[in-house]
């Protein structure tokens, strides 16, 4: 059974069962070598950052696109993807599909579905599909 983590830095810190040196000492980078880590961003300041973003697209789906937070967390793997070169493209391509008739309501499962697709099939499905119809797209 796994075992719950606290919420924040420090709790999860403590659910992998390590101590706060562990995670504000020295960090080793790919190469191996030490890195001090008052030259890296602190752990806190990471963790601030990366809650920072989730609440951003949280807010981006709920706000501006009409989302549920039930639908985001029936997919939460849109939280991992960006804001900016992702998420935003990705609903504007669906906005004129919509609004030029092309494609049905744009719910949930929808967007979430075109959001996954990887590049390829994206443009594929939703650009490629439609060039003809919607030349502004391309």
């Amino acid at each position: 059974m796994d075992k719950p983590r606290p919420a924040g830095p420090s709790g999860y810190e403590r659910g992998y069962g390590q101590d706060q040196n562990y995670f504000h000492g020295n960090f080793s980078n790919p190469r191996g070598t030490i890195v001090n880590s008052r030259s890296a961003p602190s752990y806190n300041e990471m963790w601030k950052e990366q809650n920072y973003r989730a609440q951003e697209r949280v807010e981006f789906f709920t706000v501006k696109q009409n989302f549920e937070l039930s639908d985001i967390m029936k997919n939460p793997v849109i939280l991992a993807l960006s804001l900016e070169k992702r998420i935003i493209p990705r609903c504007n391509v669906l906005e004129i599909l919509y609004s030029n008739g092309l494609i049905g309501r744009l719910n949930a499962g929808l967007v979430t579905s075109a959001l996954t697709l990887n590049e390829e099939k994206f443009i594929e499905k939703y650009v490629t599909n439609y060039q003809v119809t919607v030349p502004e797209m391309v």
